[in-house]
């Protein structure tokens, strides 16, 4: 589980996916989160996870 600053009232997201690059050499770079209630969905730099500052990972 994710927890991130509240936007627009989703707080909680998992990771739903991993977007695998069109070659396979290349490294995977997008990765989808969902929020855990709306179900809503966005694609993200999986980089951005590292933010401490905007995200922390585990259950608060």
């Amino acid at each position: 589980m994710l927890i991130s600053e509240a936007k627009a009232k989703q707080k909680h997201f998992l990771v739903s996916r991993v977007i695998k690059p069109e070659l396979s050499t290349d490294p995977i770079g997008l990765v989808e989160i969902e929020a855990v209630f709306s179900k809503a969905t966005q694609i993200i730099v999986w980089r951005e996870l590292q933010n401490d500052t905007a995200w922390r990972q585990g259950w608060v």
